[in-house]
């Protein structure tokens, strides 16, 4: 290994790589970070060559014994008896059923992931110098070409009447909800707390998750769409087609400087998760802890939504007047108080 290294403080490399960060403007440098914090989760320089040469030598045993690594490439088992596909340092899934080890990270400006196929004995790592999906999405896509079983396949094109067919709620076997929807943009999934996700059309009630490898396969009983498969490299889920109707969509109102002023604040969910609040002219925008900041949209008297999730805040006036409560809601409801 020749380009690789590790440095808490100091210049970078001539040759190392500007991290980005996505702004309304578009793509501009990460802000710094002190490093002194993250230390070996954020400090360590390398190329793709050198992981690779990394790689080979713990598995050749040159790193750790085999007893040692052998240990670190098992699930947990927890006392109430559920799992997690995660050992020392390594996580478990696979790619077209072939068996992966693999560990991803991310830090300010730059993603990376790296798998490995010990079956096969193909490596893939990919560095990103921008804060995206790119690495999550790119590592199993290649992995899968030199598997010689590419994942997805030739998108096609859906009518707005074969759309309709599949738009519905589906709910999973632990009671999460699943939005599927269309308009003039396509298909649609949208997970109970979470953002929508384009789907393409590959035919026979098969779609693919737009930037992903995950599928979304429709079951029909008697010609009606009944249910889908959702299969991701980690989970195969069943989803029942339920009779619920699709939530309603949220339409934002008008706001002004003056009003927005009552809600700007610091809300402590738990423990270090605080929800920072601001306003800028008449626009309002929230800051969660350790991600970016996002635009918050009115819809009622002290009632606001956001559009990369499916999330809501509403703000509880005292009797005075005063707001120091809210609720956010995310999947499931969550109290906060006003710290600041």
């Amino acid at each position: 290994m020749t380009q690789s290294s590790a440095a808490i403080t100091g210049p970078a490399l001539p040759a190392e790589a500007i991290g980005y960060t996505r702004s309304e403007s578009g793509w501009e440098p990460a802000p710094p970070i002190s490093l002194t914090w993250p230390r070996a989760a954020g400090c360590i320089r390398s190329t793709v060559r050198d992981l690779w040469k990394w790689n080979t030598s713990v598995f050749a045993g040159k790193q750790v014994s085999a007893a040692m690594l052998a240990k670190a490439h098992v699930g947990q088992r927890f006392p109430d008896g559920s799992t997690e596909e995660y050992g020392y340092g390594w996580g478990f899934q696979n790619v077209q059923g072939s068996r992966t080890i693999e560990h991803s990270g991310g830090i300010d400006g730059f993603v990376s992931n790296s798998l490995y196929l010990p079956e096969e004995d193909i490596y893939v790592a990919v560095l990103v110098n921008r804060e995206s999906s790119d690495a999550s999405y790119l590592a199993p896509k290649l992995a899968a070409i030199a598997l010689g079983k590419p994942y997805g396949g030739t998108v096609l094109p859906l009518s707005a009447e074969a759309a309709a067919e599949y738009t519905g709620v589906y709910v999973s076997a632990d009671s999460v909800e699943r939005y599927i929807t269309a308009d003039a943009g396509g298909l649609h999934s949208q997970r109970q707390g979470s953002r929508k996700m384009d789907l393409h059309y590959l035919g026979d009630d098969r779609f693919l998750f737009a930037g992903d490898v995950t599928t979304l396969t429709f079951h029909r009983t008697n010609g009606r769409v009944s249910g889908a498969r959702f299969l991701t490299r980690g989970r195969d889920e069943l989803l029942v087609r339920s009779s619920k109707p699709l939530p309603a969509a949220h339409v934002a109102i008008p706001l002004d400087n003056a009003t927005l002023q009552a809600y700007v604040g610091k809300y402590e969910l738990m423990p270090d998760f605080i929800l920072s609040f601001r306003a800028e002219g008449d626009r309002f925008f929230l800051q969660p802890p350790r991600q970016a900041e996002v635009e918050v949209f009115g819809e009622a008297p002290h009632k606001f939504f956001l559009k990369v999730v499916d999330a809501t805040i509403e703000f509880h006036p005292e009797a005075d007047g005063s707001l120091q409560r809210l609720t956010f809601t995310q999947g499931g409801p969550a109290e906060g108080r006003r710290i600041e």
